[in-house]
């Protein structure tokens, strides 16, 4: 999602073919010089790239990358396009144009599949997981989405919105807002506390209760044992110790968040993330969301993290109300193939 410009197809002899683990250096030097916005370590995407439900396409010329396209399959009928890029000396010639229709052809050709004929394949602009960016960053030139625009796909309205956050809690935590929602959480007989080994089957039960339509969703928190991963699931427990709510809370040394967000790094090494947090379906409009965010946040505080990165909220104005702040927008869109 650089800088691509619509364009006839290129004259230049590029190849395109699938990515494969020795690609990752050259991919790495792409993604710098046409996102240099969003600086991203070779390591980082050595763990992000090499997914079972990725298609990743690159084009050479004269056996150098010169081009990428990143994108993952999330349901059977669903994918999404990560990124596209070209380095900038070749933007403008067609190679993200002819990358984007290979791209386009291979979903094209799973919706043809007879398990698939009742339904048009859609190709979502944005990452599900591993999360990249949850559409196509603003700051970037408006003929990023013209792009997308002249080759089919429709560009939704900037509203609602598309926006990661981030809070600084060593400095912008605002402790008497934490104070003012853990209050009126416990008014109503609600407590919190980290995730333990004995209530995780109850917390899967919870999960798949109230979100089985996203299933990203509900296999992050089958990623996340207590046993192997501890604190990472911040719970809420209603008056008779039954389950309400729940957040992931990553530190930026857990392998999940590494293996699944790209950008929480850039906010600073010692940034951790709050993501998946739900409340059931019974508890909700009772004020513990923002109770649960806050009792994470300062779990995680106290376990040395500086920064909490929330990505891909809709919501206008929540998290505010605790000290976040915008740190990227985002326009979505999509196509139907």
């Amino acid at each position: 999602m650089s800088q691509p410009q619509k364009q006839s197809p290129p004259q230049l002899p590029i190849q395109i073919s699938p990515f494969t683990l020795h690609d990752i250096p050259e991919i790495s030097q792409i993604w710098t010089a046409a996102l240099p916005l969003y600086p991203l370590p070779s390591e980082t995407l050595q763990k992000l790239l090499p997914q079972p439900n990725a298609h990743h396409l690159v084009a050479r010329l004269d056996d150098k990358i010169v081009a990428f396209c990143l994108s993952y399959t999330s349901t059977t009928t669903t994918a999404h396009l990560a990124v596209l890029a070209t380095t900038p000396e070749l933007q403008g010639q067609g190679i993200g144009s002819t990358l984007l229709a290979e791209t386009l052809a291979y979903y094209r050709n799973k919706s043809s599949n007879p398990s698939n004929e009742e339904n048009k394949y859609r190709i979502e602009l944005g990452s599900s997981f591993p999360r990249f960016f949850p559409g196509v960053p603003t700051d970037l030139p408006l003929s990023v989405l013209d792009f997308f625009a002249h080759r089919g796909f429709q560009i939704r309205p900037a509203t609602p919105r598309a926006v990661d956050l981030f809070l600084d809690i060593r400095r912008s935590f605002h402790l008497e807002a934490h104070e003012k929602y853990l209050g009126r959480a416990r008014e109503v007989g609600v407590t919190f506390g980290v995730l333990r080994e004995e209530g995780y089957a109850e917390c899967l039960v919870g999960q798949a209760r109230n979100f089985s339509y996203n299933s990203a969703w509900v296999d992050m928190y089958h990623k996340l044992h207590p046993t192997d991963h501890p604190s990472s699931i911040m719970t809420a427990f209603d008056s008779e110790g039954k389950q309400v709510g729940w957040t992931l809370m990553l530190p930026p040394s857990s392998d999940i968040l590494q293996e699944n967000w790209a950008l929480p790094l850039l906010c600073g090494p010692r940034t951790g993330l709050i993501g998946c947090v739900g409340i059931d379906e019974e508890a909700r409009g009772s004020g513990i969301g923002l109770a649960l965010v806050s009792c994470a946040i300062e779990d995680m505080r106290e376990r040395g993290v500086e920064g909490v990165f929330v990505d891909w909220v809709s919501m206008d104005g929540y998290y505010e109300k605790l000290g976040f702040e915008v740190w990227r927008r985002y326009r979505t869109g999509e196509i139907l193939l």
